[in-house]
């Protein structure tokens, strides 16, 4: 791949391409996640604590956070919706970086969404099964972070 003046042109064993505009799909493993910061999270990884879906019938009637706010978080809060009992997306920003489609969507959805200028999520009962989340405890069956 070489940038031209007016675009890229790239350069395959069996022909050459001229485009304005590359679109980078590359699939699950080709970057790490960012993990989440908080002290003892990782004795929470792959039981309520999912940096990625392998199976999301494993949330089915459960109540899920998605912590992010890019494609990946609100695709995922949307297709949760119709298999978990209840989805709140948390994010740390008022504004999404997600497709305008998508975010309309969740918009439409009974996915709770909380961000800075929403109430917080309130404090439920003592037993701390996967640590503060935004400064309060969600006691949920788990939590997905991605975006």
């Amino acid at each position: 791949m070489e940038k031209k003046e007016d675009g890229f042109e790239l350069v395959t064993d069996r022909q050459t391409h001229f485009t304005k505009t590359i679109v980078i799909t590359a699939g699950v493993g080709a970057f790490e996640p960012r993990k989440l910061i908080v002290s003892g999270a990782e004795r929470f990884e792959g039981q309520n604590l999912h940096y990625f879906v392998e199976d999301v019938q494993q949330f089915a009637g459960k109540r899920v956070l998605v912590a992010g706010g890019g494609d990946s978080a609100v695709d995922w809060a949307n297709t949760l919706e119709r298999i978990a009992s209840q989805v709140t997306l948390i994010h740390r920003r008022d504004r999404f970086r997600a497709h305008e489609s998508s975010v309309e969507q969740l918009k439409q959805s009974s996915v709770q969404v909380i961000t800075p200028s929403s109430d917080p999520i309130p404090a439920r009962g003592e037993e701390d099964r996967t640590g503060g989340v935004g400064g309060s405890e969600y006691q949920g069956d788990g939590i997905h972070r991605r975006g």
